[in-house]
This record gives structure tokens, sequence and C-alpha cells, in this order.
């Protein structure tokens, strides 16, 4: 291959990198004047020109906005994995970019694997639990571990859902959801939590995830 075909195929790769991560628009310009997010995206498609048989991606989406993540993803999967046919072997702390980007999820808890199956087969397993999933507002740090206290909550996690009013999204997991709903709602409203909905919902792969990495779900 003559050095201008080396130079055109080397191009179109960049060019390809840069379209996958969003950053076309920047291609000339320095990094040091990116925005934190966008450095993230120009060391993700630095990566991305190297075709390699196994791509190892560490926190791919770690610090940029959801809307580019959500590409990111697609196009990880689409084109590295199914048209370049390479193994994509993420890490990842976030269970859904797990379920979106791989066939099969590793969960390791204090540096060894303790479950291996696809997303699916994963979040199968929390079944053995049922989950209740609450939105609210006012609620607190203290509030949650009085809720974490409660005999028939075996676990509680919470996410930030819209910080300007307050809400927050909680998901319960507990052995009898119609037992233990009217005891969580008594608790929070005590605490002066309003709770705009709740329902019991299926489990998830981030409930696999909890549930076989918590040493003891009450601490």
């Amino acid at each position: 291959m003559d050095t201008t075909s080396q130079g055109m195929k080397r191009k179109s790769r960049i060019d390809e990198a840069l379209r996958i991560v969003g950053l076309e628009d920047k291609a000339n310009t320095v990094p040091s004047v990116l925005s934190s997010g966008m450095r993230r995206r120009a060391s993700l498609a630095a990566g991305l020109i190297v075709t390699t048989p196994i791509f190892f991606l560490d926190e791919p989406t770690v610090g940029i906005d959801p809307i580019t993540s959500h590409e990111i993803r697609g196009s990880v999967r689409e084109k590295l994995n199914r048209e370049r046919g390479q193994t994509i072997f993420p890490t990842t702390h976030i269970m859904d970019e797990a379920e979106i980007m791989c066939d099969h999820v590793a969960i390791m808890n204090e540096g060894r694997i303790v479950a291996c199956d696809r997303p699916a087969n994963l979040a199968k397993r929390a079944q053995s639990e049922e989950i209740i999933e609450i939105v609210a507002l006012n609620m607190t740090a203290e509030l949650v571990e009085k809720l974490r206290e409660l005999e028939t909550v075996h676990n509680v996690t919470m996410h930030v859902e819209d910080r300007f009013l307050g809400k927050v999204l909680l998901r319960f997991h507990v052995a009898d959801a119609e037992e233990s709903l009217p005891e969580i709602v008594h608790a929070m409203e005590k605490g002066r939590s309003d709770i705009c909905y709740a329902k019991q919902v299926k489990s998830t792969l981030e409930d696999a995830f909890i549930q076989l990495t918590a040493k003891d779900v009450k601490q």
C-alpha cells in the first residue's frame, strides 16, 4: 500500500472515530481547550482508530452527556462488534450500559467474579425478591437510612431524577411487596416525604448486582 493510500485510510478511520463520539466539528481543535466531557470523548476516539481483535473500554461514557452516551453505546455495538467483528470488553458501574452493550455480563465483588451470564438471565436471579419502586419528594439521607432499617426491607437504592424539584426514585428489595408497602409508606409519611407514585416492578440487572455484591443489605 502506497503512502497516499495509507494516509487516506488513516484519515477515514479518524473521521469515523470522531463521528462515533460526536466530535466531527472539533477535528482541528487543540484538546487542551476542549471541555472535560469532550476530552473524554476524544480519548475514546483515539482508541477507536486502532483495529484490534479485542477492544477494552474502561467506563466508556463517564462524564459524557446522556445523548452522546446513547450514541456511543450504539455505535460501539453496531460498528465495532457487528460490522468489524471486534470483541468489546467494557468495564462499567452503569447497569443500563452493560445491558445495552453486552451479550454476557460478569459481576465482580472484591476482586472475584460472582456471576457471569446473559443480562436477562442475571436479572431473573433477582426475582427471588419483589421490587417496589417509589418516586418521592423531600427525601433526606436520614430518612433513607430509617427505611433501610425496616424489618421487611432487604435493601434500598436511590437515584436523583430532578435536583431542582428534589425528586428521587427509590427501589425497595422486599420479600413481600403487599406486606411491605404499607410499612414503607407510613415511614415516609412520618418522615414528611411526599410520595408521587408507588408500584411493583420487575427485577433488573442492577437489582441482580445489588443482591450478588451486598455483604449485608441491612448495613
